[in-house]
């Protein structure tokens, strides 16, 4: 998947037990993996996304794992294994199907192999997963208003967005390092807004106690400051 190096135990700890090598295969598009020069700015056309497809991620891992095959001199009667969390769960399950002879096993932890743009199961799936979410916050997070405030500071969140003045108001309650570049147009601002919502509302549904009178959006700022001061000095915001 494109989150970078695993951090469960588990990963490692089974792979000294079966003298395993773990390979991270970095996703296309994610990082330095593009199919062409990356631009300067780091933004492309639409076109340039026409090789952004499961198929080809697929093509990628099965190239990497013969390659390292060759160079380390692996049988093939060893079996290779993919395995992924979430979206790089789905991965996983997708690499064992398309090629079974390639990939002997896969481990599809958390995989939401229904939640798929375009199928009948699409929207029914959707509304399933984002009120599980809301019923984790509600009545797990030690408050009793953590899913209202999530909710109402992800709104005004959006609504700095469509300014620029807004943009760079959340550049700095963020704390964003590149401002000009990750928080240049609405466009940016609404990629900024998805990337707090998919990755870090965990982290804002555990802060509680905060006083009556906070705003909404400055305890759900409260939530991405534990992110961040646990990762660094300033907000990247893109790849």
């Amino acid at each position: 998947g494109p989150l970078g190096v695993p951090k469960q135990p588990i990963v490692f700890e089974n792979a000294r037990r079966l003298n395993a090598l773990v390979i991270l295969v970095e996703h296309r598009y994610y990082g330095d993996s593009i199919p062409f020069p990356k631009p300067s700015n780091s933004r492309l056309s639409t076109k340039q996304y026409q090789w952004l497809t499961i198929e080809q991620v697929i093509e990628d891992t099965t190239a990497v794992v013969a390659h390292v095959r060759k160079q380390y001199n692996v049988p093939h009667r060893v079996p290779a294994m993919v395995i992924g969390g979430s979206y790089g769960g789905m991965l996983a399950s997708y690499h064992r199907v398309v090629k079974p002879d390639i990939f002997a096993a896969a481990i599809a932890s958390s995989a939401p192999n229904n939640y798929v743009i375009g199928t009948p199961d699409w929207a029914q799936t959707s509304e399933r997963y984002h009120k599980h979410l809301a019923y984790s916050f509600q009545y797990h997070s030690g408050s009793h208003r953590c899913g209202s405030t999530i909710r109402q500071g992800f709104d005004q969140m959006l609504e700095l967005a469509r300014t620029a003045e807004g943009r760079q108001e959340l550049a700095n309650l963020f704390s964003v390092c590149k401002p000009d570049e990750v928080l240049e147009t609405y466009a940016d601002g609404f990629s900024f807004y998805m990337q707090q919502y998919d990755g870090i509302v965990a982290g804002a549904a555990q802060v509680g106690k905060l006083d009556d009178r906070t705003s909404h959006f400055s305890r759900l700022l409260g939530g991405m400051w534990l992110y961040i001061l646990h990762t660094g000095n300033c907000w990247l915001g893109k790849v």
